[in-house]
C-alpha cells in the first residue's frame, strides 16, 4: 500500500487564487489536522514529502535576489539585433562611460540598462541613452516586438519584464555561450509569472487545543498580501492595461514580492543593520552593540528587589505573574511521566509537543477539559514552581560572584524577594535596585547552575579569599541586643522553643538558675565543640568563617538561614530606638587656639567614650576605625578639611580661606586665630555648620569627587575593553600563560610566580575582574584622607615605559636576607643601595656660584668663566668625587649637543674642568673648598 501511495503523482499544479487556500490546505501536503494529503493521498507525516502551490501572477515582475545579475547581462546584448556587444565602452564622457554600442547597429547610439528603486522601494530596470544625443522621434519603436508601443523622444524609457522574458527568448545559442563566457548563464528564473508557495512542512504553525486552528506565521500573511494584491489588479481591470496602468502594477507586485523573499527567502544576516555609514570609530562600538549586546532572552524576567529575612540565603522570591509566564523544558521518561501528567492535568503547563513535533498550546491554570495522556519521548514546557533552579544577576557584572545560581520560590507580591545576606556578592542593596533572572530550560543549563553557581559553591571570592556573605545591619543589631541583656526563665524557655521550632534540638535542659544569659541559651542547642561559634555568636562578630570552622558549606548556610528568622523576632519583640539624647554631645573643641597645638585623639575620646555609652553602639562597629570617624564627624567635629600639600587644588586657594577667616575674625590682641583660618572645622553636621565652614567642607568633598575620577576611565567600559582583551587568557599545564584562541604565548613560567596558580585557571578573566573591582571601590567609595585604592589604580592602568612621571617608573629591588648576625644589618644594606641610586643634583652640594673675568693671554681662550663651590664635607658623606662629577657634567653637556635648539647649540662650547687655583677670596681661606669651572 505504500509503494501504491508514493506512486501517485499529482496530476496538475494547485493554483492558490484566495486567501483561504494557504492555512491548512490539504492538496499542499501534510501535516493536516485532519484528513489526509489530496495530492498523493497519504495520511502518515513520513510518507508525504509536501507539494508545492503556485500563483498566477498577472503582470510578471523581476527577480530581487538576482536583478543586479540580469542587468549586468542585458548590458551586454544589443536590443535590435539581439547579439553580442564586441565592442569596449566608450570613454568620451567621464559620467556616460557605461554607455556600449552595438558594432553591427551603427544606427543606434549607445544605450545603457540601469538598475533604478523607485521611493515606495520597488526595483525596475531602465533604458537610458546619452543625454548629449539628440532623439528623433519614434526612436523606441525597435522595442515593439517586445511588447509595448513607446512614443516620443525620450532618453530613457522603462523596461518591464515581460519585454526582458521575450528578449531572453529570442537570444540565439550563440550569444547565450559568448554570455556564459564572461561568466553569467540567462536563467529563465530571472522574471517571475509565478510564485511558488511552500508546502505545509516547511511552514511554522502552531495547533491551538479546542480551537482547532492554524497560526499563521509571517510567511504566510505575506503571501495573503500578495494574494489579495492579485486578485484587487484581476478584478480592476476591463481590458488590457495602458502603459502607465501595467508599470503601476507591477511596481506594487514587485515590493510585495520582495518583501516576502527577504522574510521567508534564503538565509541572510540581520536586516536593517549598516555600519558603512557610520564613521570608522563608531563602526565597531555599533557592530558590538547590534550583534552582541542588544540581544535579549524570552525567558528571563527583571524586577525590583525587596529584602525578606524569612527566606533562606540560596532562594528568591518570584512573583506568580511572572512564574505563570516562564516555562521549563521537561522531556518525558518512565520516571517523571505520573508527575508530569498530573502537572498537565491541573494545568501547569504551557505547551506540549507531540510524537509528530506539533506543538499544543495549553490554556494555563485551568484543568484541561479535553485530557491529553502523556507518552515517553514528548516533551512537556511546564511553568516555574518552587524548587527550580534560575540565575540570578545584577548589572554591572564585575565578577563571577555576580551570578547566582538560586532556588525558587512563588510568592502573590510584586517584587522580586531575596535575603539581605546575599546583597554582599551581588553588589545589591534596597534602594531602587534591580536584578536579573534568568530560567535555563534545558537538563544540562540546569546542572551547570548547580554544579557551578550555587551559594554553597560560592561562599569564598575567587579574587582575594575573602568570604562572600557576613551578617550585618539588622542582623548584628539583634545579635547585640540579645548578648548584652539577661534573659528570665520564661523567656528562655521561649527562646529555646523559637529555635526547636526553626530546626535547632536542644541538647540539654536549663537549669535552675533565675537569669540566662544568650551565651548560656546557646548552650543548651549547639554542640560542646562550638565554642568558637558561640563565641562569636555573644560578641556579635559572628561570620561565615566562624561556622565554616565547625560546619561544611551546606551546613553553614542551612544555620545562618535557622539563625536568621530567630534574630528578626527578637528584634521585633524588643525592638529598637535612637533618641535625640543619643546625639547631644558636648563639643571638647575650645573656640579659638592660643599658639598651642590640637591633639585630635584626646579631643576625639570622650566623643568616641560618648558613643559606646549610648545606643549608637548597636549601630556601629566599635573596632572600625572608618565607622568610628563617620559618626564623629556626624555628631562631634568635621576636624581638618584643608590641607596645603597633597591635594588637587591649589595652595592660593587655601591661602585666600585663610584671609578671608583672618579678615573675618579681625585684628586680636592676644594672637589668637580662629580654627576656620587653619581649615579646621570644629562643628559637626548634626549640629549644622555656617556658610564659612559649610564651604570649607564642600571644597574637601569636590576634591574627593574629583581625585575619584580624575585620569580614571569608567569601571564598565574598563571591564569590557580587559575582558575583551583577557576571557581566552589561561593558565597551561606547562607552566605558561597562552591565549587558548591562538596558542600564543603570554608569560612563561607561571609556576614560580605563584603557587596559587592551577592549570586550567582562567587567570585573564580573574586579572580583569580583580582590577574592575578596585575600579569600582576608588569610584564609588573613595576615603578623604587615604587615596591609597585611587593611586594603585591609577599605578596599574596609567603604567607607561615612556612616562615621565617618577611614580610611574618604579623598580622594587628585593635584598637577600644576611646571615652575619649584625644588629640592622639589612637597614644598612638598604641605606647602602638607596645612596647608590638616589639622584644628586650639583646644586645640592654647590656653597657658591661666581662669574669672574679672566684675561688670558691666548686669544682663543675665553675671558669669563664661571666657577661652582662645591661642599666637601658634603661630597665625602655621599660618597662622591669630583672626578665623577665632571664626567656626569660632560656627558650631559654632551647629550644636550645632539638636541636642536640655539640653547644647545650654545652647550656645544662649553668647556667643564677642574680649577686647582682659583684666584677668588674664598680659596685664600683655610677652607678650601672643590671648584668646578667652566668657560
Amino acid at each position: 500500500h505504500a509503494l501504491q501511495v508514493k506512486a501517485q503523482p499529482m496530476k496538475e499544479e494547485f493554483p492558490v487564487t484566495h486567501p483561504s487556500q494557504l492555512a491548512g490546505n490539504p492538496a499542499l501536503g501534510l501535516p493536516l489536522q485532519l484528513g489526509h494529503c489530496d495530492s498523493c493521498g497519504a495520511t502518515d507525516l513520513a510518507k508525504c514529502e509536501g507539494h508545492f502551490g503556485f500563483i498566477k501572477l498577472p503582470v510578471s515582475v523581476y527577480h530581487p535576489s538576482h536583478i543586479a545579475e540580469l542587468t549586468k547581462i542585458l548590458n551586454m546584448i544589443c536590443f535590435s539585433c539581439l547579439q553580442f556587444k564586441n565592442c569596449k565602452n566608450q570613454k568620451s564622457v567621464e559620467k556616460e562611460s557605461n554607455f556600449t554600442s552595438c558594432s553591427y547597429c551603427q544606427d543606434l547610439p549607445p544605450i545603457h540598462v540601469a538598475k533604478v528603486k523607485k521611493s515606495n522601494g520597488a526595483l525596475t530596470l531602465e533604458l537610458r541613452v546619452p543625454s548629449r544625443k539628440e532623439l528623433e522621434e519614434g526612436f523606441w519603436s525597435f522595442l515593439d516586438q517586445f511588447g509595448f508601443h513607446t512614443k516620443g523622444s525620450s532618453h530613457c524609457r522603462r523596461l518591464f519584464a515581460e519585454e526582458v522574458q521575450k528578449i531572453m527568448e529570442k537570444i540565439s545559442e550563440k550569444t547565450r555561450r559568448q554570455i556564459a563566457a564572461k561568466g553569467y548563464i540567462l536563467q529563465d528564473g530571472f522574471v517571475m509569472s509565478n510564485l511558488p508557495v511552500p508546502p505545509n512542512c516547511l511552514r511554522a504553525y502552531n495547533v491551538l487545543d479546542e480551537t482547532l486552528m492554524c497560526s499563521p506565521d509571517a510567511s504566510t500573511n505575506l503571501l495573503r498580501k500578495i494574494v489579495l494584491n492579485v486578485h484587487s489588479i484581476n478584478n480592476s481591470r476591463v481590458g488590457p492595461p495602458t502603459f502607465k496602468e501595467h508599470e503601476v502594477e507591477a511596481d506594487d507586485l514587485q515590493v510585495a514580492i520582495a518583501d516576502y523573499i527577504k522574510h521567508a527567502g534564503t538565509a541572510r544576516g540581520p536586516q536593517g543593520i549598516t555600519f558603512k555609514s557610520l564613521p570608522a570609530t563608531k563602526q565597531w562600538q555599533q557592530k558590538m552593540k547590534s550583534l552582541c549586546i542588544s540581544k535579549s532572552s524570552s525567558f528571563s524576567c527583571r524586577g525590583v528587589i525587596t529584602g525578606d529575612p524569612y527566606i533562606p540565603m540560596n532562594v528568591v522570591g518570584v512573583p506568580d505573574e511572572v512564574a505563570r509566564r516562564m516555562s521549563v523544558q521537561e522531556r518525558v521518561t518512565d520516571y517523571n511521566i505520573a508527575q508530569l501528567q498530573g502537572m498537565m492535568d491541573r494545568g501547569l503547563c504551557l505547551t506540549h509537543e507531540d510524537a509528530n513535533s506539533i506543538t499544543h498550546s495549553l490554556d494555563v491554570g485551568k484543568a484541561n477539559k479535553k485530557r491529553t495522556i502523556l507518552k515517553v519521548g514528548e516533551t512537556v514546557n511546564r511553568r516555574i514552581l518552587d524548587g527550580d533552579a534560575v540565575f540570578v544577576n545584577r548589572p554591572p557584572s564585575t565578577d563571577k560572584h555576580s551570578v547566582q545560581a538560586m532556588y525558587v520560590r512563588v510568592h502573590t507580591d510584586h517584587t522580586i524577594k531575596i535575603n539581605p545576606l546575599i546583597c554582599g556578592p551581588l553588589g545589591a542593596d534596597f534602594d531602587g535596585d534591580c536584578v536579573h533572572i534568568f530560567f535555563p530550560r534545558s537538563v544540562s543549563a540546569r546542572a551547570e547552575a548547580i554544579e557551578l553557581f550555587t551559594v554553597e559553591k560560592q561562599l569564598v571570592s575567587s579574587h582575594n579569599a575573602k568570604l562572600n556573605f557576613q551578617l550585618k545591619n539588622d542582623c548584628l543589631l539583634a545579635l547585640k541586643k540579645m548578648s548584652a541583656r539577661k534573659y528570665s526563665r520564661r523567656e528562655a524557655n521561649e527562646l529555646l522553643n523559637a529555635m526547636f521550632t526553626a530546626g535547632l534540638i536542644p541538647k540539654k535542659r536549663l537549669s535552675g538558675r533565675p537569669e540566662w544569659s544568650f551565651a548560656q541559651i546557646l548552650e543548651t542547642v549547639l554542640p560542646q565543640e562550638n565554642k568558637i561559634l558561640i563565641r562569636d555568636l555573644v560578641a556579635g562578630t559572628i561570620t561565615i568563617s566562624s561556622v565554616l570552622s565547625t560546619k561544611n558549606p551546606r551546613e553553614a548556610i542551612e544555620f545562618l538561614n535557622l539563625l536568621q528568622p530567630l534574630l528578626m523576632e527578637s528584634l521585633f519583640t524588643d525592638g529598637f530606638s535612637v533618641s535625640l539624647r543619643d546625639f547631644n554631645v558636648q563639643n571638647p573643641i575650645p573656640q579659638t587656639i592660643q599658639h598651642q597645638t590640637l591633639d585630635l585623639d584626646k579631643l576625639r575620646k570622650p566623643i568616641v567614650d560618648f558613643i559606646t555609652s549610648s545606643d549608637i553602639r548597636f549601630l556601629v562597629d566599635q573596632k572600625r576605625d572608618s565607622a568610628m570617624t563617620k559618626v564623629v564627624e556626624q555628631i562631634g567635629f568635621l576636624g581638618h578639611q584643608l590641607q596645603r600639600n597633597g591635594r588637587l587644588y591649589s595652595g592660593s586657594l587655601v591661602e585666600d580661606c585663610v584671609s578671608k577667616s583672618l579678615s573675618k575674625c579681625g585684628s586680636s590682641t592676644n594672637g589668637c586665630h580662629p580654627l576656620e583660618a587653619h581649615g579646621f572645622v570644629r562643628n559637626s553636621l548634626c549640629n549644622g555648620l555656617n556658610p564659612y565652614e559649610d564651604l570649607l567642607h564642600s571644597i574637601s568633598a569636590r576634591e574627593k569627587t574629583i581625585r575619584a575620577s580624575k585620569g580614571l576611565v569608567e569601571p564598565g567600559v574598563l571591564f569590557k575593553n580587559m575582558m575583551a582583551m583577557l576571557r581566552d587568557v589561561v593558565a597551561c599545564y606547562d607552566g605558561t600563560i597562552r591565549n587558548s584562541c591562538g596558542n600564543s604565548v603570554v608569560k612563561f613560567d607561571s609556576r614560580n610566580s605563584s603557587s596559587s596558580v592551577t592549570p586550567g585557571d582562567p587567570v585573564g578573566i580573574l586579572a580583569a575582574t580583580a582590577v574592575t573591582n578596585a575600579a569600582y571601590k576608588a569610584v564609588l567609595d573613595p576615603n578623604q584622607n587615604n587615596m591609597a585604592s585611587w593611586d594603585s589604580m591609577k599605578e596599574v592602568l596609567l603604567t607607561r615605559a615612556s612616562s615621565r612621571n617618577e611614580n610611574d617608573q618604579k623598580i622594587i629591588l628585593y635584598l637577600n636576607k644576611c646571615s652575619c648576625g649584625d644588629n640592622f644589618c639589612m637597614e644598612r644594606a638598604s641605606l647602602a643601595v638607596q645612596a647608590c641610586l638616589k639622584r644628586t643634583k650639583v646644586e645640592d652640594c654647590a656653597t657658591e656660584f661666581s662669574i669672574h673675568y679672566q684675561q688670558q693671554n691666548i686669544q682663543a681662550t675665553h675671558c669669563l668663566v664661571g666657577h661652582i663651590h662645591l661642599d666637601k664635607k658634603q661630597l665625602d658623606e655621599m660618597n662622591i668625587s669630583m672626578q665623577g662629577i665632571l664626567q656626569k657634567c660632560q656627558k650631559e653637556i654632551y647629550r644636550c649637543g645632539k638636541k636642536k635648539g640655539q640653547v644647545n647649540q650654545l652647550m656645544k662650547r662649553v668647556v667643564i674642568s677642574r680649577a686647582n687655583i682659583c684666584a677668588t677670596r674664598m680659596q685664600m681661606t683655610k677652607n678650601r673648598s672643590p671648584v668646578c669651572s667652566f668657560s
